[in-house]
This record gives C-alpha cells, structure tokens and sequence, in this order.
C-alpha cells in the first residue's frame, strides 16, 4: 500500500482501467522489447511493502496494474513518483493536489490537473520559461501519444551505437525531443497558438462562456483553452495583469481546460 501523505480530495469514482488498456499494455511492452533501455515501474498491486508514491485516489485502479516506463532514467510516463518539488516548472503551481507529474525533464514538466473533487482533468507541459502548453485534454490522449513517442525514442536507441553515460545523455535528449517536443517546440502537429489572457481586477465581469466559474479570491486573469488543440499557449509571466510576474500562482477550473492566474500576494 501507498504510505499516503498528501490530502487527495476522494469524492470522484477511480478512473477505469478498462479503456486505458490498450495503451498500457502498449507502454508495458516498451519494457519487454527493449529490456536494456526500457524499465517497467511497477503498480501498487505488484509492490512488496510500503510504497513512497502518493497518487491521487481517482487513478486508484490505473496506478493498481501500472506505475509507468521509464527510458536510462530520462522519464517517459511517470504515475507514481515518489518526490515533490516547488522549484523549476512548479514554482508557478498551487498546493500539490492540485496536480500530479508525468515527466519531468531538466527544466520542464508534463502535469496532470487534479480538480477540487479530486477528479482528472487536462494535462498541461510547462516550458522552460514557464509559459504553460495544453498537452493533452485528458491523460488516455497523453499517455497514447507517450506511447508513440516512447517506442520511436526505443527503436533510435536500438539503432544507436553509444553505452553506458553518452546513451543515458542520448535518451534524455530523445526523450525530451520526442515526447515534451511536440508540445512545447512545435514539432509534428502541434498547434502552437498563443492564448491570450483575459485581466480580470475588481468587480470585473465574466463573459458569457466564463460566468458561473467559481474563481478564487485574488484572481487577476483567466485563460480558455477548451477550444484550443495540442500545444496551445498561455504565456503566463508576459501576461498583461496585475501584480508581480513571480506571484503568480496557477489554478485549474473546467476540467483543467481554464487556467486562472492568481496574484499570490493578495491570498
């Protein structure tokens, strides 16, 4: 069992396994075929003892059969972490259940959004400059294009001639480029439109499409990705809202699919 930490909102039913099968066994065999390259991590169900990973109760069923691939140590999906960090990519982000991460690369961060209720909404990569891309508006479509990704990261490495440290650094890089790439760089078919931010300060008022959200205190800005296709773009700190660029904080409504910036100064 999971020695659970974080206080993970439990209202939401599991996520089935049942239509997530196809593209975890899919990720699974990664491991099978390419064993030098490709470590299965395991799911709860086939850990012995007590585990550090924390996951939030709606991937209960998921995380039970599948902890995730990981590619020489570069990552590639990653559902039962066992280490939380505010710094980097997550220095922008609100309390840790309001999120859970994918990937993790040097300076960047593929997330999925956890609402209130604890439920699972859009996953979203944060760049290196911190603008914030939809990567995915669920994590079945993330972790099929993982899936896809990861098993063009493996046959480049299987064709590759390096050992030891150089294929560890070329795996990362692989797995930077083909995974997080599409997403933050534009490369394949990512729609990198620019998602401009509505300013919101005192007494503002909601457009239609907005009203009812029930937005936090000390908003200054809001933005709507829900029309918006893979790779679309907020740039949060050249925002033109009120406050400090650093204050800001990230909160998710709508399914993960409208980010709120929050001053954090004002909460």
């Amino acid at each position: 069992m999971s020695s659970s930490s974080l206080p993970w909102p439990t209202a939401p039913a599991a996520l089935p396994i049942g239509p997530l099968r196809p593209v975890v066994e899919r990720l699974s065999s990664l491991a099978r075929r390419h064993p030098d390259d490709v470590t299965l991590l395991p799911g709860l169900a086939f850990e012995d003892g007590e585990v550090a990973a924390d996951p939030p109760p709606v991937l209960g069923q998921i995380v039970d059969e599948f902890g995730g691939v990981d590619v020489r140590g570069a990552g590639g999906v990653t559902l039962l972490g066992d280490e939380r960090s505010d710094l980097g990519p997550y220095s922008l982000l609100g309390e840790a259940i309001t999120y859970l991460p994918l990937l993790e690369t040097e300076e960047e961060a593929v997330i999925l959004t956890i609402a209130d209720d604890g439920s699972a909404g859009a996953v979203l990569a944060i760049a290196d400059d911190l603008a914030v891309h939809l990567a995915a508006p669920d994590l079945r479509t993330w972790l099929e294009h993982a899936a896809a990704a990861l098993e063009d990261v493996a046959a480049r490495l299987e064709r590759s001639e390096t050992s030891g440290t150089a294929r560890d650094e070329e795996a990362a890089t692989l797995v930077r480029d083909l995974v997080l790439g599409p997403v933050v760089d534009g490369t394949g078919e990512a729609q990198q439109e620019e998602v401009p931010v509505l300013p919101l300060g005192a007494g503002s008022a909601l457009p239609p499409d907005l009203d009812g959200l029930d937005l936090p205190f000390g908003v200054v800005g809001v933005a709507d990705l829900r029309r918006c296709g893979m790779g679309a773009r907020i740039d949060v700190l050249e925002a033109q809202v009120a406050g400090e660029e650093l204050d800001r904080r990230l909160v998710w409504r709508d399914g993960g699919r409208v980010i709120v910036l929050v001053d954090g100064a004002r909460e």
